[in-house]
């Protein structure tokens, strides 16, 4: 009691004028952590309203300054090294599931090589390549022989987020690293990408050792990721590739692939899937939202990956064959 006392002094009557506002909290050290963990979108956007698009919240005992809006994005995004240092937050997030010596688990210098030694594999010519292996992968994902059997029948229901997952999984490694990668991996590997996902929770930028449900999946997936990538390559010199090319513009309030250096690589062949996918899946089958209040599922926050709550249901349609 006497700690969340004195925590509640220093926070009304010892404010620091040359900080930002710190958000109000009762326990010291959790501070903001729980609301921050459950819906970041929400907390943000709901302390935006209280303090301005700059503040300050403590995040397990560590302060974590925020800077939202246009001006925000350009800040941190076009921020230099020596000032704002990526690899020092984001390692301990994503080593753990990249692995060693590799994105944020290197110096930033050969971070920007091994962008450079993977980006050649998305040049313009090689996304325009990839449309047809997208496009047979998603026909085939929806055909009445697949072997998930989820559009074996005319009509029918199934949850879009965990198929898109699975059909995300399919088209990226059949186009990105071809036909033999490709023919390894089946709906378990889905999953296992959903859990590797799942380690890039909020929690982790701070403790990423804490053993925790989420955490002890997410060394699984990644020990059996590397493990099947390991067999291939031995068995075959597997071809490089990468995630998309980079482009500019850090001060725009949609930044989806964030900006400049910060950017991610895929953009490029993310919309290229995406539309793909679209426009092959809508070819094979109709689609009809079945919840009658016409609202939009909701969005799960749970990873810094967002996606749709699951399950989201839809009805599916075969669309007649002339």
């Amino acid at each position: 009691m006497v700690a969340i006392l004195l925590n509640v002094t220093l926070q009304v009557f010892f404010k620091k004028m040359d900080e930002p506002t710190v958000v109000f909290h009762w326990l010291p050290f959790i501070g903001s952590t729980s609301s921050y963990g459950v819906d970041p979108y929400g907390f943000f956007f709901s302390n935006r309203a209280k303090y301005g698009d700059i503040f300050t919240f403590i995040l397990l005992g560590k302060k974590t300054s925020v800077y939202l809006g246009t001006k925000g994005n350009n800040f941190i995004l076009n921020g230099k090294i020596k000032d704002l240092n990526a690899e020092e937050i984001y390692s301990p997030l994503t080593t753990p599931v990249f692995g060693q010596g590799v994105v944020y688990d290197c110096p930033n210098a050969q971070f920007m090589q091994q962008k450079k030694f993977i980006k050649h594999g998305l040049t313009t010519a090689s996304l325009q390549s990839h449309v047809s292996a997208i496009t047979a992968e998603t026909r085939a994902f929806f055909a009445k022989d697949a072997s998930h059997k989820r559009f074996a029948s005319q009509c029918g229901t199934f949850d879009l987020p965990t198929a898109m997952a699975e059909l995300t999984i399919y088209t990226a490694s059949r186009s990105l690293q071809g036909k033999e990668v490709r023919d390894k991996f089946d709906s378990t590997f889905a999953h296992l990408y959903h859990d590797l996902d799942m380690g890039f929770t909020p929690i982790n930028f701070m403790l990423p050792w804490a053993p925790l449900p989420q955490n002890r999946k997410r060394d699984f997936a990644q020990r059996k990721m590397a493990d099947t990538y390991k067999a291939i390559i031995q068995q075959k010199r597997l071809e490089d590739y990468g995630y998309g090319l980079v482009s500019k513009g850090a001060a725009s309030p949609y930044l989806p692939f964030g900006a400049e250096r910060h950017r991610c690589i895929g953009e490029q062949f993310a919309y290229t899937q995406l539309q793909t996918v679209l426009v092959s899946a809508m070819r094979e089958v109709k689609f009809f939202s079945i919840d009658d209040g016409g609202e939009f599922t909701g969005t799960d926050y749970s990873s810094l990956f967002s996606r749709p709550l699951s399950p989201a249901v839809v009805r599916w349609e075969r669309r007649s064959k002339c």
